[in-house]
């Protein structure tokens, strides 16, 4: 294994792995009690008023740009005026509202997914690959009124496969829809709003937020749907560090698996 960069103020607990941490925490992980912190909200709120100007998500558009970043204090108002935007439009804060996350793993699918938070909003992740019919069924079983997608191709899925009957109503897309996708939809009777349309209606109509209790939902991860109809599997606010083994251990319900090792846990249901 190549050795990592030095990193200056941290300790290396590893010397195979070249594993490195911070000087006050090489033999044990940070205790989140003492900051007072229970909920993934919590934390979002702690780590703004703590490191509000430092980089949070750092991002470049081409390979050939310098990166770019949000630090933690334009993360944390971003997130809120999407938040803002979506119950401006109609979308009820209460944790019986269920929104779907439609694409890759990325920047904007995190800033979205974190929009949920403060207003206690179930996000439900929704494979980018997934199949027209999976992404019906999810669409029903999950009683999406509203899903974010990060492209025109998803963007048309998700229209060409709507339903009559489907709850769904509302698409945010993160990229600017031509006039045909416009007419899909229209015919469709399904509402499309822009990213950028949505963040500029939250920040003329700033919203109170309603955080979630830690028993709360906040995410239901679906598998693809492969082999037969897509499964959920459903993750609290709640956040807790078992500190043994340095391994992250997320505290589900009982009938929940303990330890989470990526996503394709979800397919051992």
């Amino acid at each position: 294994m190549t050795r990592t960069i030095s990193s200056k103020g941290a300790v290396e607990i590893d010397a195979n792995q070249h594993i490195y941490a911070h000087p006050e925490y090489s033999n044990k992980l940070f205790d989140y009690r003492t900051c007072g912190v229970t909920t993934l909200y919590e934390i979002m709120k702690y780590a703004s008023n703590t490191y509000g100007s430092r980089p949070f998500f750092c991002y470049r558009n081409s390979s050939d740009q310098a990166f770019q970043s949000y630090t933690y204090n334009e993360i944390y108002k971003l997130t809120h005026d999407i938040g803002s935007g979506l119950a401006h439009i109609g979308l009820q804060k209460s944790n019986g509202t269920f929104v779907g996350i439609y694409g890759l793993n990325s920047m904007h699918y995190g800033i979205f997914l974190f929009s949920m938070w403060p207003f206690s909003w179930v996000s439900v992740g929704i494979y980018d690959s997934i199949s027209l019919h999976g992404l019906q069924f999810i669409t029903r079983h999950a009683k999406l009124q509203l899903i974010f997608t990060d492209d025109l191709h998803r963007l048309r899925n998700l229209i060409e496969c709507h339903e009559e009957t489907s709850p769904l109503r509302t698409l945010v897309s993160l990229q600017k829809p031509n006039d045909s996708l416009l007419q899909m939809a229209q015919i469709k009777g399904l509402r499309i709003i822009t990213y950028d349309d949505l963040i500029q209606i939250g920040q003329a109509h700033p919203s109170e937020p309603l955080p979630p209790k830690s028993t709360d939902t906040a995410v239901i991860m679906y598998t693809s749907g492969s082999t037969r109809d897509p499964k959920g599997i459903r993750f609290t606010y709640f956040v807790s560090y078992k500190n043994k083994s340095r391994r992250v251990i997320v505290e589900l319900n009982k009938n929940s698996y303990h330890t989470l090792r990526f996503l394709e846990i979800l397919k051992t249901r």
